[in-house]
């Protein structure tokens, strides 16, 4: 064999070899895009998908199969790096999938180690986007996880596929009975949150307010104390119903942490609402100077900063983490 012929086979032999390798990689790649997808279809797309009526969980990440979208988003997924992502982190953390979600099998919330795995492997290796085919076999079997999350949620499953022939059908459960009066009734009393819960904040505010500029000594023969009295009457009267109906609104979406959290402070900020108007009407009512003026004071600014934070919280809930970013 001469020296030309040698060069030829010898150059066959490496693109061979560097094809193979390629399959191999790809295949590789494909693997653990696949695993990654379980565990999207499993573990996210229950909540974050185009038609789930957790609202937030839309607006923050609309469809969990969207892959482009989701790697497009701002630190959500940085390929290559499962730590510095916000996807990972948040499951790592514990904080998604959220504490009441009971899994798609019954297993509870936390992602197996496999699964955490899986998505850790997905990230590092580039976060690889699937190609149609198993994208189709992922959409398709997250319809059935979505169908399963809706009947167990008293929620009508969307419509199911028409059946391709020689394919088995797949049984969809019966839709759920409709709400009673009484369920519909309390679920819309719990959405007047929204609208009774700025009354106490503005006269809360509006008691801090005059309450700074008597100290300012500004004021005084603008009536601000009978004002100050007025606001508080407001606040303490309003804040109990708007508490009340957040609870109950409250009990309509999957809990989380922060959730918690803005619950726990209305709660006592209304409680603490309630109570400067104690105070201050001990101190208006007594015939001498008294202690209680001091005390009605800082409790009018205390409660004013835990209702600022309050609402903050209300406004994560609402808008997402990013509604107050510069």
């Amino acid at each position: 064999m001469n020296l030309p012929s040698l060069l030829i086979l010898a150059t066959g032999l490496v693109c061979a070899l560097q094809a193979g390798a390629g399959v191999d990689a790809k295949t590789g790649r494909d693997d653990t895009t696949r695993d990654a997808l379980e565990v999207l279809v499993d573990a996210c797309l229950p909540c974050h998908h185009p038609d789930s009526a957790d609202k937030k969980a839309v607006r923050d990440w609309p469809d969990a199969l969207d892959l482009p979208a989701t790697l497009a988003a701002e630190d959500f997924v940085t390929p290559g790096d499962a730590e510095d992502s916000l996807l990972f982190l948040m499951v790592i953390d514990g904080e998604m999938p959220p504490e009441d979600w009971a899994g798609v099998d019954g297993s509870g919330p936390e992602l197996s180690p496999e699964q955490t795995e899986a998505l850790r492997n997905w990230i590092d290796a580039g976060a690889h986007l699937p190609d149609a085919d198993e994208l189709a076999v992922a959409r398709t079997r997250g319809a059935g996880v979505i169908a399963r999350v809706l009947a167990a949620e008293g929620e009508t499953p969307p419509a199911a596929a028409p059946v391709a022939e020689g394919q088995a059908e797949t049984i969809t459960p019966p839709p759920p009975a409709p709400p009673s009066f009484g369920a519909r009734l309390w679920r819309l009393l719990g959405h007047t949150h929204a609208s009774v819960v700025h009354f106490p904040i503005a006269f809360i505010y509006g008691a801090a307010l005059a309450e700074l500029l008597l100290l300012l000594g500004i004021g005084a023969a603008w009536a601000l104390p009978q004002a100050r009295r007025f606001c508080l009457y407001i606040a303490a009267i309003s804040s109990i119903p708007a508490a009340g109906v957040g609870w109950i609104l409250g009990e309509t979406v999957r809990a989380e942490i922060t959730l918690t959290q803005h619950r726990w402070l209305g709660v006592s900020s209304a409680l603490l609402c309630v109570v400067c108007l104690w105070v201050s009407e001990k101190s208006v009512r007594a015939a001498t100077a008294n202690p209680w003026a001091r005390r009605t004071t800082w409790l009018i600014f205390l409660t004013a900063v835990l209702v600022a934070i309050t609402g903050h919280w209300g406004g994560v809930l609402t808008f997402g983490e990013a509604y107050f970013e510069f």
